[in-house]
Parts: structure tokens; C-alpha cells; sequence
């Protein structure tokens, strides 16, 4: 077997190795591209090289010649053509075997062999099925910041390692490609034929495309059924089916506003994000704002955190939060550039009516602080500092307090611990600085 790019999931492999066993199959969960077939070679010929010389029986069940698709019946055949038992047995797009569940358990009892599977699905919405039916969920989600860094060897060579990841996203089918915008046109293809046109024999392909690219270029903003059809998508119904569907591929995941948690159906706007960075930057038609992109990252991480997200919405800005046992637990914003920005005021009014007693702002600032305001803490931390050690619980820092003046990030009169006058940045007091027309730009430490 061959490993034709060089993304290295030591960790990930390592754990998946561990699970596999003759009594419960291994599911590797994700969007195309990222990565879910390479993985499971891996884990084949390591899975060979622990046990000695083994016999691994590998189906793809995207080959054309399984057409018009793949059956039960069809893979028994296979696998009792083999001379001999196998080792391990290895679905690749395991979605199109109808029943594969039952048919995986039926072969663990006979084969006493482990079986991995691999599933093209948002996992933010396959994960918990599949694990309360008994199946090992591994989730694999686009390349992070900090595993981006840790490929490059020597970053002095690369001095735009985050800013190319924030543009090119952490797909490895898309990362590394000479054209990338072209790579992501035809992911974007192969998803919504194999895993919606075909399987949900949909005709009007053309306008699953036009919603499609319409969702991914709106990743980071609120997104209603309502506005969906003021764009031409069709009726409700229509509109509401091809969602669903675009969601469960994981090329978008729609993020509930905590008013609406647990409503059957949302006719309320939801936030949308793009399942990777790159996807965002490449079907785009027009410029997409450093805030959106960032709030974009700063969802794929609470992701990979486990958190159960929602999005809370004040005075016409949207955010994250996170929501433990029904309540809102820490609300999550990413800081706008120029004149956007919003107040601490704003943020802690925001906390009081959500009942969150932390907030957390990530900017492009350096200087990270906190400060105490009315029913909650407000902590300011630097983005890219954050996403290379993404955490729910950041280390306190320089107490700041709320102060009137206008933010002056490393200005003479921002001192931390100044009585009066003490600005935070990324956080504005009362009054809204002027857009200096900077774009901002990466901390020192990656450059």
C-alpha cells in the first residue's frame, strides 16, 4: 500500500489500532477529503505488521463495477471468495451497503475478524446514531492550525504558515494540490453526486449547486429558510430537503440558536459553517470578512472539543456559545477589525440574558486580559494564540478594568490595572474607534 500525501495522524492511528476487536466494527466518520480512506490503510498495513503476515479483505463500494450498487449478497460473495479467512475486513464508503451494520456484525460473529468501515457524514449528526447502535466512532475532521504547524518542519521557511491555512483550509485532498480552487470545485462535485444526487436521485442538479456554494460562501452568518428562498431556492419543502441533505454530507454543519435548542423545527435563522477553511476561500464570490473566517475555525475547534455549540445573537451580532446540560456556559466571539467591534457593555448584557457567567472575545491583539464585568468575566485572548491550544478554560491573565476610554491597543494609557481609562484590546468601551483601514495580520510569532 502507498501513502500518497504526508499527513500523519500518529495518534489518531494508534487509538483506532486499539479498538479494533472481533466484537464491535470501527467506524472512521467524515467529509470527503479528509483523509478517512488514507487512514484506514494505514491501519491496515500496521494491523499486518503487529499480527505478522494477515489476509485483510478490502471493498470499495464506490468501484464501478458494483454498479447499479453494492448488496449485502454481493459482499458476502466477495469475502467468501477468499482462500482463506481474513484478519480484517475493510469497507471503504460503507454507506452505499444497505444494512452494512447488520451485515458487519453478522461477519464479526462468523469471521471472528474485526471490520473498519469508512463514512462519508457530517459527524456532527451520524456520531451519537452510530455509537448507540454499537459501532467504535472515530471522528476525523480537516487538518487544525496546530497540526498543520507541527508538519512543517522548519517554520522560519514558511513565514505565512497560518494565514495559507486560514486560505486553504485543512482538507488533505485539497491542502496540498497544485490548484487548489480547482481541487475544491471537484470535491465539491463528488459530493453532491455520490452522496446526494445518486443515493437521493435528485434531478435538479443544478440548483443543489447553486444552494450549496450559496452555504459555504455564507459560512459564519445566519442563514434562514426564509432568506434561502428570497434567493431563489425553491419552496420550503424543497429548500428544508436539500438542507438536510447538503448538512449530512458535513460539507456544511447549521448551528441552532440556543432560543431554538430542542425545537423540532427550526424556522428560525441558524448560523452555517463550512466544514473547512479552504472550501470557504475557493467557492467565495466575493471577499469573506477575517472575522467570519476566524469564527469559521473557532467552530471546527469547539467541535474537536466535544462541546455541545449553539449561537447566541445580541445587539445584531452572532456568536458561539458553549451549552452544558441545558444552559449556557461560556459565550464565545471572535473580535471584529475597525469600527465593527463590539463593546464590553454589549458583551456583558449579552452574558446576563444567555445566564453565562464567561465570556470569551478572540482577537488579533497580542495582549491577552480579563476583566470583570457586571455578572461575568470577560477574556480577552489572541486568536491565533488560542487556536494552536484551543481550550474552554484559558489560564487568567492580566486583570484589566472597564474603563470609558476608547481602546488604544498599546497605547500609554492602557496599562493593565489602571483604575480608569483601561481598554482592552479587541474590546471597545463605549464609543466605536475609527476603521483604520488595517487588515490586521499575524502575531509576531509566526512570522
Amino acid at each position: 500500500m502507498s501513502f500518497d500525501n504526508k499527513i500523519y495522524r500518529p495518534v489518531l492511528l494508534e487509538g483506532v489500532l486499539d479498538s479494533l476487536s472481533s466484537n464491535v466494527p470501527v467506524a472512521l466518520v467524515g467529509m470527503r477529503g479528509v483523509g478517512k480512506t488514507h487512514l484506514a490503510r494505514e491501519v491496515a498495513a500496521r494491523f499486518q505488521g503487529r499480527h505478522g503476515r494477515t489476509s485483510v479483505f478490502w471493498m470499495d463500494l464506490e468501484d464501478p463495477r458494483l454498479l447499479p450498487g453494492p448488496t449485502r449478497e454481493t459482499a458476502s460473495v466477495f469475502l467468501r471468495s477468499m482462500r482463506r479467512d481474513p484478519s480484517l475486513v475493510v469497507l471503504d464508503e460503507v454507506a452505499h451497503l444497505e444494512g452494512w451494520q447488520q451485515w458487519c456484525r453478522e461477519t464479526c460473529e462468523k469471521t471472528k475478524a474485526p471490520v473498519l468501515v469508512t463514512l462519508s457524514a457530517n459527524t456532527r449528526l451520524v456520531g451519537g446514531q452510530l455509537e448507540s447502535a454499537g459501532v467504535r466512532v472515530f471522528r476525523l475532521f480537516p487538518l487544525a492550525l496546530r497540526e498543520q504547524l507541527e508538519i512543517i518542519n522548519d517554520i522560519s521557511v514558511d513565514t505565512d504558515a497560518a494565514r495559507r491555512w486560514l486560505n486553504r483550509g485543512g482538507l488533505p485532498a485539497v491542502a496540498y494540490s497544485p490548484d487548489h480552487n480547482r481541487s475544491c470545485f471537484d470535491l465539491l462535485y463528488d459530493i453532491l453526486f455520490r452522496d446526494i444526487a445518486l443515493a437521493r436521485e435528485i434531478r435538479d442538479v443544478a440548483k443543489l449547486i447553486d444552494m450549496s456554494i450559496y452555504l459555504v460562501e455564507s459560512s459564519g452568518s445566519p442563514v434562514s429558510l426564509t432568506s434561502m428562498r428570497k434567493h431563489g431556492m425553491g419552496s420550503i419543502d424543497k429548500t428544508r430537503s436539500f438542507l438536510a441533505a447538503i448538512e449530512h454530507t458535513g460539507l456544511i454543519s447549521m448551528v441552532d440558536r440556543v432560543e431554538d435548542l430542542g425545537r423540532d423545527r427550526h424556522q428560525a435563522g441558524r448560523l452555517v459553517f463550512s466544514g473547512d477553511l479552504g472550501m470557504v476561500a475557493a467557492l467565495s464570490r466575493g471577499p469573506i470578512s477575517t472575522r467570519r473566517l476566524g469564527l469559521t475555525a473557532v467552530f471546527g475547534e469547539l467541535e474537536r472539543l466535544g462541546t455541545e455549540v449553539a449561537a447566541w445573537k445580541h445587539g445584531g451580532t452572532t456568536g458561539l456559545c458553549q451549552v452544558e446540560d441545558g444552559r449556557v456556559d461560556l459565550l464565545v466571539d471572535v473580535a471584529r477589525e475597525g469600527s465593527g467591534k463590539i463593546s464590553w457593555r454589549s458583551l456583558s448584557t449579552a452574558a446576563r440574558n444567555y445566564g453565562a457567567e464567561r465570556v470569551l472575545v478572540l482577537g488579533q491583539d497580542e495582549h491577552e486580559w480579563d476583566m470583570n464585568a457586571p455578572g461575568c468575566r470577560i477574556m480577552v485572548r489572541n486568536l491565533w494564540n488560542w487556536l494552536s491550544a484551543p481550550t474552554l478554560d484559558p489560564h487568567p491573565a492580566g486583570l484589566a478594568a472597564a474603563g470609558t476610554k476608547k481602546a488604544r491597543p498599546g497605547g500609554g494609557d492602557s496599562a493593565p490595572g489602571r483604575k480608569k481609562g483601561t481598554s482592552v484590546p479587541g474590546v471597545v468601551a463605549e464609543e466605536e474607534r475609527e476603521d483604520s483601514g488595517e487588515e490586521g495580520g499575524l502575531p509576531p510569532y509566526l512570522l
